[in-house]
């Protein structure tokens, strides 16, 4: 496959929880127009298998019980899949989205951990939609990553907290997969994406 599972790994890198390589490949959501949380596991549940969009978001949202992020992907970039729910740890739901072009990957994290990114160093803070986001920047320790995914060889991060639910945007770069820029050039494309392109979906 030219990329394994996006998903996982972005959670992964964001998150930055050196545990998840227990995480399996999402399996296919079940036949229900939208699961219920017994559904929700460590393999991914949520609208994988469609283009990222609102209703999607709004229905994720309403059962997790807390807004979540969502973005229409850009033109000439290509999804990895649509909205996705995980479980992890054991009763952690949160809900992600990615999509790449070459070696540049943005994804997008809601309900995460709050763990700081080992490797990466806050570089600065600004408001987005009233929430104080601080910015990551660097090259996230190589021991995050689980045996056999790409390793990325720098990271940007956004990462907030909004009435007691942690968010997550972030960029990163694996050149092995395509031309991949600069932190520079991240952190502007990170910032742009979440200027135009990111919001809510409430429940």
């Amino acid at each position: 496959m030219r990329r394994l599972s996006l998903v996982v790994a972005f959670g992964l890198l964001a998150f930055a929880l050196t545990a998840c390589s227990s995480h399996v490949a999402a399996r296919h959501a079940p036949s229900s127009p939208f699961p219920s949380k017994t559904f929700f596991t460590a393999g991914g549940s949520g609208c994988p298998h469609s283009r990222p969009n609102e209703p999607c978001a709004a229905r994720i949202a309403k059962e997790l019980g807390f807004p979540v992020l969502w973005a229409p992907v850009p033109a000439g970039w290509t999804p990895h899949r649509g909205l996705v729910v995980t479980e992890y740890p054991v009763g952690v739901y949160s809900e992600s989205e990615d999509y790449y072009k070459g070696g540049m990957n943005v994804g997008m994290i809601s309900g995460d951990t709050r763990n700081e990114p080992p490797g990466l160093t806050p570089t600065r803070a600004f408001t987005w939609k009233g929430s104080r986001v601080t910015l990551w920047t660097g090259r996230l320790d190589p021991s995050a990553y689980p045996a056999g995914f790409p390793v990325g060889t720098w990271h940007v991060d956004a990462r907030w907290v909004t009435n007691g639910h942690p968010y997550t945007l972030g960029v990163f770069a694996t050149p092995n997969l395509g031309p991949a820029g600069t932190i520079p050039q991240g952190e502007a494309l990170l910032l742009q994406v979440l200027q135009s392109q990111v919001r809510y979906a409430n429940p």
